[in-house]
């Protein structure tokens, strides 16, 4: 890395830097395929904390991407095979380039990211000198609070809308949670999410870790439900399509042996969980 220039300067946003390059690292493991993250590392190198991090948190968002590629396609492939035309909005989207991986797809009419205006500005103008201009062009950037912009955002009509909340929805509070799926369940024509969650446990481990590795307490993730994918289902208005427990695969992954052997208490098991929710209309 340029010792004069980093990818992002500050808080939250340095997360979003940390995923570009756990996507980078840890991505071949988990059949993860994030070519615009390449070129981003490859110029501004990994954020200078990233050496600190420990297995679960660097290969954790590398298998988080690619679990939730395989349900946004497996998804979109039934949509298109109805005919149907549909938007993608990433919420939190960071330096994420899920964007390209999708371009190609014939029902696909529009791809939204909604994120802090610095942060977007900062990729835009970065990616417009990349290989992969042409490809950002058509992305559309929604600048501003998250829950703000999304209240105000719509699909166009005849969209079918897929939300995508990746590491972002456990930085909100218990009522900030609720009134962001409140808003996207009042879209018209309904609404799709992919989101992953982190119980209660999870999220006091992860804070105390990332503060270990960072040096700082500012980035901290609000305390989670205990059962979150009972809060998700009882309190937001969606119905739980599927649901995938992240943790037990990455476990099996770093101990081979131990994972086949142990058995993962339910409180671990579900720690981690991946959500596909639906709102109908």
């Amino acid at each position: 890395m340029n010792q004069h220039e980093a990818l992002i300067d500050g808080g939250l946003q340095q997360t979003a830097w940390l995923t570009a390059g756990c996507h980078v690292s840890a991505g071949a493991a988990w059949a993860l395929h994030r070519p615009v993250s390449a070129w981003l590392i490859h110029r501004f190198g990994m954020p200078p904390f990233a050496e600190r991090l420990k297995y679960f948190t660097v290969h954790g968002i590398a298998q988080r991407a690619a679990a939730i590629d395989r349900l946004l396609d497996a998804r979109l492939r039934e949509w298109e095979a109805n005919g149907a035309t549909y938007e993608v909005w990433s919420l939190g989207a960071g330096f994420d380039s899920r964007w390209y991986n999708l371009g190609e797809r014939p029902g696909l009419r529009r791809y939204l990211e909604f994120d802090l205006p610095e942060l977007l500005a900062r990729k835009r103008a970065l990616l417009d000198t990349s290989p992969y201009a042409r490809e950002y062009a058509r992305v559309i950037a929604m600048p501003g609070e998250v829950q703000a912009t999304v209240a105000g955002a719509a699909p166009e009509e005849g969209n079918r809308l897929m939300v995508v909340i990746e590491g972002m929805i456990d930085y909100l509070d218990t009522e900030e949670k609720r009134r962001l799926l409140a808003n996207l369940a009042t879209k018209p024509g309904g609404c799709e999410i992919i989101v992953d969650v982190q119980n209660a446990h999870l999220t006091r481990h992860n804070n105390r870790r990332a503060e270990r590795a960072t040096g700082t307490s500012t980035v901290r993730f609000a305390l989670a439900p205990n059962d979150p994918e009972r809060f998700y289902v009882t309190t937001t208005g969606f119905q739980l399509h599927a649901a995938e427990a992240l943790f037990p695969g990455l476990f099996r992954a770093r101990f081979p042996r131990l994972g086949r052997l142990l058995p993962l208490p339910k409180r671990v098991r579900r720690s981690y969980l991946l959500l596909h929710l639906v709102r109908t209309r």
